[in-house]
């Protein structure tokens, strides 16, 4: 992780979720960056040893214990409140994260000041595009973005 004040704090919610956070953290840190990047971890009182891990494996990683199950908003909430960073980019502890990717967020923001919030494109572990905007629900875009319709019509306006 390059050195310096961070511009951005990378935020991460885990509950039971040690596997999956290891990989997340290794996936942001095997990486260089163009920015420093501050990580904060937010465990909502995991029961397994997902907080000794981070405590052992990733000391440059700034830990909060919560001492119950806040729930995703409040948790998420916290590292808002706690960040001093010009921005902070939340992850889901299920999240891989591609090189030069958290760069791109931030250098799009802020070339972008007019914008207060952007979301990246994901993708699924086979490279194939998830879907992460949707028009305003309604039966018809719910029914065939959840079957093999989406398939059969991708350039439907109702699965975009």
């Amino acid at each position: 992780m390059k050195q310096g004040t961070p511009v951005a704090t990378i935020g991460i919610l885990t509950y039971h979720s040690r596997e999956l956070l290891k990989g997340l953290l290794e996936s942001i840190l095997r990486n260089s960056w163009e920015h420093p990047y501050e990580i904060v971890v937010v465990d909502n009182n995991s029961s397994d040893d997902t907080v000794a891990m981070v405590e052992k494996d990733y000391p440059s990683v700034r830990l909060v214990r919560n001492p119950v199950n806040r729930g995703v908003a409040p948790a998420r909430n916290q590292i808002f409140r706690m960040s001093g960073c010009e921005f902070v980019i939340i992850l889901d502890v299920d999240t891989e994260v591609h090189p030069g990717s958290l760069d791109a967020l931030v250098n799009t923001m802020k070339s972008h000041p007019e914008a207060g919030i952007a979301g990246p494109k994901l993708v699924y572990g086979n490279g194939r595009l998830q879907l992460s905007c949707r028009p305003f629900p309604s039966r018809l875009n719910i029914a065939i973005e959840g079957t093999f319709l989406r398939d059969w019509f991708p350039q439907s306006r109702f699965v975009k």
